[in-house]
């Protein structure tokens, strides 16, 4: 009786540090799963900022040198952003804004669009003469593989 007791023990035991592993391993995976979306996330603000950053520098009409920025450090990241109006009406502008933390690059895409100076019948000037008309946003595919 002793002896399969001692066997019984044995194999409870077995998987019971079996089943304690599987969970270790699971949330070091939820982990690396979090703090890469987490850096994914603060990228994604970082592209934000400069589409309204780029949207501030092209001022109250379309410059004939549209504006760009290249590698600057924000919000413990960096930006990169330019614009161009190739392939658009006259009055439209794309801007491609690239936010990167920690390794992980967003790129945000909106193509702006210059509005007139006065809103409706009221005649009230508008605080921005830019609309956003589309936006597209891509993060790099290659980084929900590398969570194993």
């Amino acid at each position: 009786m002793g002896s399969s007791r001692m066997i019984l023990l044995s194999g409870v035991y077995a998987m019971l540090g079996l089943y304690t592993v599987g969970i270790r391993e699971a949330d070091v995976k939820q982990y690396k799963i979090a703090a890469t979306h987490a850096d994914q996330v603060q990228a994604e603000e970082i592209a934000k900022m400069g589409v309204q950053l780029c949207i501030y520098d092209l001022g109250l009409s379309k410059p004939s040198a549209l504006p760009f920025l290249w590698n600057k450090s924000v919000a413990g990241g960096s930006l990169t952003y330019y614009s161009n109006d190739s392939g658009l009406a006259s009055d439209q502008v794309r801007i491609i804004s690239i936010g990167t933390f920690n390794g992980h690059k967003v790129t945000r895409v909106a193509i702006v669009k210059l509005i007139a100076t006065y809103t409706g019948s009221t005649k009230k000037k508008k605080w921005n003469k830019w609309e956003t008309e589309r936006v597209y946003t891509a993060m790099n595919a290659s980084e929900f593989n590398s969570w194993n």
